[in-house]
């Protein structure tokens, strides 16, 4: 392996060992250097999503979208309205992008921005105008655009109608993504339709935390789920017959945990576990059968008529949705940011299966974290679900498309650089020794941006945003300079080499000392 250079002024490399669990799946690196290189057909990237950056909620035609109605009405402290105002400042955000060495640059568009009432005879030429600035800046800098259509955000009058819950966001769905390929599928090749569906759907038509703010447990999640799926194949199928080129791509992203089971005799817990949280929604596209997992349709049906319901909670995929979903993604889109402990829970008196699965998912008090608890840090996680999509589903081309942590802010982000080393060096064994087939990995997030309901206290981007400042002000961290070091070397050192830390630091409260 080549020397590691100590150019950039931040850096003074000094031995320091990895964190995280002993049970690393790894072999000594320094017996194979290549195991550690970067192969010529992965790329690195960085990425972002609209809602979060861009600001300028009302400006230039844009409608109020669910999240801008639900921040303004609840009273989380923060909103987006201003954000890091990349609407206006996106120039600046994707040359910090390109001058990172990222060659990818992951990006979603604001639906509510482009069709302000949703409606596809109300098209916004001044969100068109400016998305196509953007995208063709991104090129001009020398990245390659992926464009996420749906992260989260739509029209807020959508939810007059509920939303997700209701199947007319099928149709939609598919009317906004006409209006997006018609005037961009010239210029990106690379599309997701929906972003962690998982997430949003339980979140939002279950627990309460998002918009709608829906608490329909135990059915709106699936719902909410299902009407995802078919909007989601539906678009597919829409890009496919009329915009697909032979070098374009388009898929579905889900967030995946992995699970260990908490009683290792009992390994059945992990992967019910699994299909539950990211098998529910990634089965029925990328299984041979198509369809939910068996176990879900099974424990969720039981469930249901022991509440003396006449059919189950979970809605039936019929044969021609299995038929029209089923193969719609080409590539197997994996956010990965954390693991879970699971272990059997035993049948009440009742006969129910615990929530739904007859598993309980906990985190492991000894996994390290930063600031935010539901991230406790896991690597070898992100090697094991590679691992495991491989053998699952016929080892389909997987794109890494967020993968991070939140600290509070400071520039010296020295737990996110030991982050992102040891997950790519995870990654890297996943896809070098144990052939994975690996294309992406995208680190979340390029800016210190709003993060939905934890507002502006947890911060993901390895790039500083000053919020207190009316400028917005950016100041790289120092993962972005590891990165950047990394990506131009195209291999990990052996073992983590801890950077010094600069003269200068800001802190949380945008401080400098």
């Amino acid at each position: 392996m080549k020397p590691f250079s100590i150019g950039l002024q931040i850096f003074l490399l000094l031995p320091c060992l990895i964190f995280g669990r002993t049970t690393v799946n790894l072999p000594n690196p320094s017996d194979d250097d290549e195991l550690l290189k970067f192969p010529d057909d992965l790329m690195i990237g960085v990425a972002s999503s609209a809602f979060q950056t861009e600001g300028a909620w009302d400006v230039d035609g844009k409608s109020p979208s669910n999240w801008d109605e639900y921040t303004h009405v609840n009273n989380f402290g923060a909103n987006a309205d201003i954000a890091c105002d990349s609407y206006h400042k996106y120039k600046e955000d994707i040359k910090l992008a390109a001058n990172g060495n990222f060659k990818f640059f992951r990006m979603s568009l604001s639906w509510s921005r482009i069709l302000p009432t949703g409606s596809i005879g109300n098209i916004n030429y001044n969100a068109i105008n400016h998305y196509k600035n953007v995208l063709n800046e991104v090129k001009k800098q020398g990245m390659i655009p992926f464009v996420t259509l749906y992260h989260w955000d739509h029209p807020a009058i959508f939810d007059k109608f509920g939303g997700w819950n209701s199947e007319k966001m099928i149709i939609a769905f598919n009317d906004y993504a006409q209006v997006v390929f018609k005037h961009f599928a010239n210029i990106v090749k690379f599309w997701t339709t929906i972003n962690e569906p998982m997430v949003y759907c339980y979140y939002g038509h279950g627990k309460g935390f998002f918009p709608p703010g829906d608490t329909f447990e135990g059915r709106g999640p699936y719902i909410c789920g299902q009407n995802m799926l078919i909007a989601h194949a539906q678009v597919y199928h829409l890009f496919k017959n009329k915009y697909n080129n032979s070098d374009s791509q388009i898929g579905i992203v889900n967030a995946c945990w992995n699970f260990y089971p908490e009683n290792p005799s009992e390994p059945e817990s992990a992967d019910i576990a699994f299909e539950y949280n990211c098998g529910w929604l990634s089965n029925p596209i990328f299984s041979k059968e198509g369809d939910y997992p068996v176990i879900m349709k099974q424990r969720i049906k039981e469930n249901s008529y022991l509440e003396g319901l006449s059919t189950s909670r979970l809605p039936e995929l019929t044969e021609p949705m299995i038929n029209l979903i089923k193969g719609t993604s080409d590539y197997f889109g994996l956010n990965y940011y954390s693991s879970r402990m699971s272990d059997k829970v035993e049948k009440t008196q009742s006969g129910k299966w615990f929530d739904d699965s007859g598993v309980n998912m906990t985190i492991n008090n000894e996994w390290p974290m930063d600031v935010a608890t539901w991230i406790p840090i896991v690597p070898e996680g992100l090697g094991d679900i590679l691992r495991i999509i491989k053998n699952k589903y016929n080892n389909p081309p997987v794109y890494i498309l967020e993968n991070g942590i939140a600290s509070n802010g400071s520039s010296y982000d020295l737990v996110r650089t030991k982050y992102f080393y040891s997950h790519m060096k995870e990654m890297l064994a996943a896809k070098n020794r144990d052939g994975c087939n690996v294309k992406a990995y995208v680190v979340w997030s390029l800016l210190d941006s709003f993060e939905w309901v934890a507002g502006y206290r947890q911060y993901f981007g390895i790039v500083y945003v000053d919020h207190n400042s009316p400028q917005r002000t950016r100041t790289p961290k120092t993962s972005y300079y590891w990165l950047k070091d990394m990506i131009h070397q195209r291999a990990l050192p052996s073992t983590f080499i801890t950077p010094l830390k600069p003269l200068k630091t800001i802190d949380s409260t945008g401080t400098e000392s």
